[in-house]
């Protein structure tokens, strides 16, 4: 169902703002915004783009504003999951067009992201007429929005499925095996999760469309284990780390979850297991995906 906004000040006609497509930009280039990006993961860089073309004389006939000067396009970028809210704005130039570059924050983001853009008032002034905009910010045209799904089928890790009870290990449903000694190092090489195909519970787990709740209950797990292991070892806990490296993903996930910079939550860690443990759960929530959706 479309929504109707009533707005207290006259706004732009339908026909006068066409709103591009969102592009997202990928080792090949400027690309249609999927509905799903099934090779995110939290150390992944994330730049999107949204334009807009104007008809100028139409706009500012409809809306009552004077000038080109007065008009501003902006995108919105909302993600629920983190709470985080990125806007990007741009003027819109003589021919009409307005084009607008937003680059998330990694390991910031989760779940999925809200797009929308926005033909707004770009200054406000006193000096207008009956139910002008005269407000900055005030809308006169926007896009329908679009959702981008971020925890869909591909992996936050890389992958290997492996029979456990064929190489002697315990039988559950999967585990999680780390070979870095200094945070710095690769995450793709030095952090793997093994799935046991020979538990049904793993066998879901690879599935393209996992059954509601087991992906949250399995990146919640995956989480714990990887900060317990880093906790275990004796390793530097810098401020910054090197790019998808092992810290940085860590730290995306201190930062996510937590609130909190990855070297107290490891403090913490290493002092009150149980507590933080605590603060996992309460954040991350795994089980409400099972039972109340």
């Amino acid at each position: 169902m479309t929504k109707t906004r009533v707005m207290p000040h006259r706004v732009a006609t339908s026909d006068s703002v066409s709103w591009h497509p969102w592009t997202i930009l990928t080792p090949s280039g400027w690309l249609t915004v999927p509905d799903m990006l099934t090779d995110w993961d939290y150390a992944t860089d994330i730049v999107l783009r949204s334009a807009a073309t104007v008809d100028i004389a139409a706009v500012l006939e409809a809306t009552g504003l004077s000038s080109t000067g007065a008009l501003e396009l902006i995108a919105v970028v909302d993600c629920p999951a983190a709470m985080r809210r990125v806007v990007g704005r741009s003027p819109i130039d003589d021919g009409g067009g307005a084009q607008i570059e937003i680059s998330l924050p990694r390991g910031q983001m989760a779940r999925e992201l809200r797009l929308s853009t926005k033909l707004v008032t770009a200054e406000s002034s006193s000096s207008v007429g009956l139910r002008i905009g005269w407000r900055r910010g005030s809308i006169l045209a926007f896009s329908a929005p679009q959702v981008i799904v971020l925890e869909g089928s591909g992996g936050r890790f890389p992958i290997e499925p492996v029979d456990f009870q064929k190489v002697g290990r315990p039988p559950s449903p999967w585990a999680l095996v780390t070979s870095f000694t200094d945070l710095n190092e690769s995450f793709a090489g030095a952090v793997r999760l093994l799935v046991n195909t020979g538990h049904p519970v793993g066998l879901l787990a690879m599935q393209k469309e996992p059954p509601q709740g087991l992906p949250a209950v399995l990146k919640a797990d995956v989480v714990r284990r990887l900060l317990a292991e880093i906790a275990h070892q004796d390793l530097e806990l810098a401020e910054s780390h090197d790019d998808e490296s092992v810290g940085a993903v860590a730290s995306g996930m201190c930062e996510l979850y937590l609130s909190q910079p990855l070297a107290t939550v490891i403090k913490t860690l290493r002092t009150d297991p149980g507590y933080l443990d605590d603060l996992l759960q309460a954040s991350m929530d795994p089980l409400r995906e099972v039972w109340t959706e």
